[in-house]
């Protein structure tokens, strides 16, 4: 029996696979929410990953990618001497939002991020809580976000 395994994959090397789980996250979390369009700017995404700024991890089932978690790794702007990751992106193929998988994905992130930042974002659409799931693994709200589009 096959289970979901989590790993550290280069932006690139899983491109091809990302573009449309994507599409399928803006089409559910973002569209009719904004004005804006989902229109990726790769560059800075490679960019960031030179820079070794940028963490993909990712959840597979029987090798297909049925989720991802980016996170962005970096000194605070207003705390330089302090390094957060901050949540870019989480989805799970809906097939994979009942159970573990989340909470084992966020899991294999902090393992990885805990020898290299001080704190760990994460971040949801207000209208897509998983608020138990942050509560259940230790997480405190510490900000709430307002967006006005013009």
């Amino acid at each position: 029996m096959s289970e979901v395994t989590y790993q550290i994959e280069d932006l690139n090397s899983v491109l091809f696979e990302l573009i449309p789980m994507i599409k399928e996250h803006w089409e559910e979390t973002d569209k009719g929410y904004t004005k804006a369009e989902l229109n990726p700017d790769w560059a800075v995404y490679n960019d960031v990953e030179r820079k070794n700024v940028l963490r993909l991890f990712t959840a597979r089932y029987d090798k297909k990618l049925v989720g991802y978690l980016s996170v962005f790794v970096q000194p605070g702007i207003h705390s330089k001497d302090f390094v957060y990751a901050v949540t870019d992106s989480i989805f799970l193929d809906k097939d994979f939002r009942r159970g573990r998988t989340a909470a084992d994905l966020i899991k294999f992130a902090e393992t990885h991020l805990e020898d290299e930042a001080d704190a760990f974002s994460l971040s949801m659409k207000a209208y897509m809580p998983f608020d138990k799931l942050a509560d259940s693994l230790g997480y405190t709200m510490t900000e709430k976000v307002f967006t006005k589009e013009f």
